[in-house]
């Protein structure tokens, strides 16, 4: 449990100072703004803004999120979905226009949940 929260905070860490090192000269506040998005805050706005490295990485945070341990013993784990599934996931929810205030983990959360568990 310990090792995957450390994990979590090394990608999310990683996925803040990565805006830092791939801003641009131009000073365009909306992708830089996106690629600071964690799996807390995103939501489809920055989703669509994200460059695909950061994206890549706000899956992997995702996964390692709900695949975290879910009962006390520590014998269960919580349900998630193949990154390249995840990656579609969010493409499809977050084209139209109206989705900009889609939470990310509300839409992985759910459509987790209908994937088969590992370990049931």
């Amino acid at each position: 449990m310990i090792r995957k929260v450390l994990v979590l905070l090394v990608v999310l860490g990683v996925a803040a100072l990565l805006p830092l090192a791939t801003a641009s000269g131009r000073g365009d506040k909306g992708v830089v703004a996106a690629n600071s998005a964690t799996v807390r805050t995103a939501r489809c706005h920055e989703w669509v803004r994200m460059d695909s490295t950061h994206r890549n990485a706000m899956v992997a945070g995702m996964r390692i999120f709900f695949m975290g341990h879910v009962d006390q013993p520590g014998t269960m784990i919580g349900q998630g979905l193949p990154n390249d599934l995840a990656l579609r996931l969010f493409d499809g929810y977050c084209k139209p226009a109206y989705a900009d205030n889609f939470r990310l983990y509300r839409i992985y959360g759910d459509a987790a949940a209908f994937h088969p568990a590992p370990n049931r």
